[in-house]
């Protein structure tokens, strides 16, 4: 009897308030939370995607340099293992439209080329498709979010355009 009393008093305190701590820690969670997400400046990253030859360490503009060379240079190698047969030759800027995820994953959103430039190369969607997916490990681009007790770099999803200079014969 005396510990059904104990029991029914134990579950009357949580029930009038006993849990009210743990509410206001969820609540506490949840305005950190919103503080981060607010004190982030969506239009630019701290850091830039990188691949693994990239310093993380370097200056903001030096890790753009090196992952817009580095993507360059992969994308040209492997674009140069395809055989591009036009009918007269070609020499054109193309403009890829891409987004990098916050799991570093590279998807192709837009090409823009000329009209003559993609009936003479059906394929050079497919070829950019393939070299896409044979690029290196790519590491998502950083933003600092700021809580009131800490700086986290948090991984962000990114656009850019890269230009491509085609000269096939």
């Amino acid at each position: 009897m005396r510990t059904t009393f104990f029991i029914i008093c134990f579950i009357i305190l949580l029930n009038s308030g006993g849990c009210s701590y743990l509410k206001d820690q969820d609540k506490k969670a949840d305005e950190l939370a919103s503080q981060r997400i607010d004190t982030i400046n969506w239009n630019e990253v701290d850091s830039f995607p990188l691949f693994e030859s990239c310093n993380e360490l370097a200056p903001k503009e030096e890790q753009k340099v090196c992952f817009e060379s580095t993507f360059s240079r992969h994308l040209m190698s492997a674009l140069g293992e395809h055989e591009f047969v036009v009918n007269y030759s070609i020499r054109e800027t193309v403009l890829l439209d891409l987004k990098i995820d916050h799991q570093g994953a590279v998807s192709i959103l837009n090409i823009r080329a000329s009209e003559n430039l993609k009936r003479q190369l059906p394929q050079l969607e497919a070829a950019l498709e393939k070299a896409i997916r044979k690029l290196p490990k790519i590491y998502a681009a950083q933003k600092k979010a700021k809580s009131e007790f800490e700086i986290q770099m948090v991984p962000v999803s990114t656009r850019f355009t890269l230009p491509i200079e085609l000269d096939v014969k």
